[in-house]
């Protein structure tokens, strides 16, 4: 029997099983009786380990999905684990199957956590029981623990000498998950094992457009991770949007030619992907960070040679400004002048740290730097503001203005302190008493713009201490830095 077929016999008797039972009743007795009958009769038929059962309960719980949830609930409750009744285990197991199944379509972790209590760990020997595992940790981020599960369940079924197709496709799109998101405790193995899955769920139903689908991810995802030269990256692109187009898209329309609102929001998930092919081979051919560390140490030197800033600018002995990309986020970097040797070559350790920035390089042509800086900060991928902390920032005119910028698009900041441990409140003292001595008359800062300062740039709120003795190149804060960064901002991507 085809899969086509087998889905179609399947989903006809539950239809006419629901027909013949009743699982819409008001009396709650009745409609938990009518319920139990019907997970019987498709536990009789299917049993609870072939792609069959799978396929049933689906279809059951799309079904009577409203009048489902609440009695299944009582089911297990009342439930003995530890009955003898294999029929009556098969019955309970279908009930914690089932509610997996409505917990998934809700999309409610708390539900699936409450599945994985020790309680019900009377039905592990249901191999199927770990399937409901990993659909919690799935909803949780944890992929490994999911992949685990779903491996633990596959292997239970092989020494039966039983194919589940939905276990191992569940498996192979775990595996798609974690090479996008970059998952390091993925390994090698698991991407073998997941497109041999793939391979056979097409042999076994080759007008599915899921599979095709999965396989394109898996083609183009793979190669990313094998860190691949443009040619094969291409190449790799060119083969997924071949399976997308050729397979997935034709298989969709004929497979759910009756549900159009379920084919739209699938086409999305494939333009989508297209799209991200498309992002991930521009980003290849313009990396973020394309210049070298030895470039890098060079460019360090002479600015820790020059005696101002303007000698930087004059010269364009500035530091690279990461290329990025539609939808990347950044920092954007705040600071004063006077501070350039410290800053500057901060600036180029985030970028031999791959993190994405901006700064005022004041090179922009027939735009003004306070426009640049509002640009720069006002922007929707711009996710913070960085301020290097000094005396001298405090005494620059421009800061009250970066503060009101940043406070009117409700950006959030981080502080690196080139004081050392100096708090904000103390830097704001030393300032004035430097004017003081400087200018008796006039050495006192408007009290707005000190009670700006003191609001804006709390004691308890410096993130990262650049201590002198490391002097203007010293870069033993960053491990620090950068670990304060990742924490604070998570939507910051790291890396090219």
């Amino acid at each position: 029997m085809s899969s086509l077929s087998l889905q179609d016999s399947v989903k006809a008797f539950v239809v006419k099983m629901l027909s013949d039972v009743n699982v819409n009743r008001d009396d709650e007795d009745a409609r938990i009786n009518s319920i139990k009958v019907g997970l019987g009769l498709i536990t009789d038929k299917f049993g609870v380990e072939e792609y069959s059962f799978n396929l049933a309960m689906d279809v059951f719980v799309e079904a009577a999905y409203k009048n489902l949830s609440g009695c299944l609930e009582k089911i297990l409750n009342e439930a003995d684990f530890d009955i003898d009744n294999q029929r009556e285990r098969n019955i309970i197991f279908a009930s914690y199957y089932a509610l997996s199944l409505i917990r998934k379509k809700q999309d409610d972790a708390e539900g699936l956590l409450n599945l994985i209590d020790e309680k019900y760990d009377g039905l592990r020997d249901f191999a199927l029981h770990f399937e409901v595992h990993s659909r919690y940790y799935k909803r949780v981020d944890k992929f490994r623990e999911a992949l685990s599960c779903d491996k633990r369940a596959i292997n239970v079924l092989k020494r039966k000498n039983i194919s589940n197709v939905a276990l191992c496709i569940s498996y192979a799109s775990t595996v798609c998950t974690m090479l996008k998101k970059k998952d390091s405790t993925l390994h090698d193995d698991d991407i073998k094992l997941a497109k041999r899955y793939i391979e056979d769920a097409i042999e076994f139903n080759p007008v599915y457009p899921k599979y095709y689908f999965l396989k394109a991810q898996l083609t183009f995802l793979s190669a990313i991770r094998e860190s691949s030269d443009l040619s094969r990256l291409e190449e790799a692109g060119r083969q997924a949007i071949e399976l997308i187009d050729e397979y997935a898209d034709v298989f969709l329309y004929e497979f759910y030619h009756d549900r159009n609102v379920f084919v739209s929001k699938e086409r999305e998930k494939y333009e989508d992907f297209k799209e991200f092919i498309e992002d991930i081979i521009d980003r290849k051919k313009s990396p973020r960070f394309p210049r070298t560390d030895a470039e890098l140490n060079a460019l360090k030197e002479k600015i820790l040679m020059a005696d101002n800033q303007d000698e930087c600018v004059s010269s364009f002995i500035l530091p690279p400004i990461p290329t990025l990309h539609s939808g990347d986020k950044y920092f954007f970097i705040c600071y004063s002048s006077r501070d350039f040797k410290s800053v500057y070559c901060d600036l180029i350790e985030l970028y031999k740290h791959k993190v994405p920035f901006r700064y005022d390089e004041r090179l922009t042509h027939g735009v003004g730097w306070q426009d640049q800086i509002d640009q720069g900060i006002s922007h929707e991928d711009c996710e913070g503001v960085v301020f290097y902390l000094s005396k001298n920032i405090f005494a620059t005119k421009s800061v009250g203005e970066e503060i009101d910028i940043t406070k009117y698009h409700k950006k959030r900041h981080f502080c690196v302190n080139l004081e050392g441990s100096t708090l904000p409140s103390r830097m704001l003292t030393d300032l004035i008493i430097d004017r003081y001595k400087n200018d008796p008359v006039n050495y006192y800062l408007p009290s707005e713009q000190m009670l700006l300062f003191l609001d804006f740039f709390r004691d308890n709120e410096v993130f990262t201490h650049k201590f002198k003795k490391n002097g203007d190149e010293g870069t033993a804060h960053f491990a620090a830095y950068i670990d304060a960064l990742i924490t604070s901002f998570p939507q910051i991507i790291i890396g090219d």
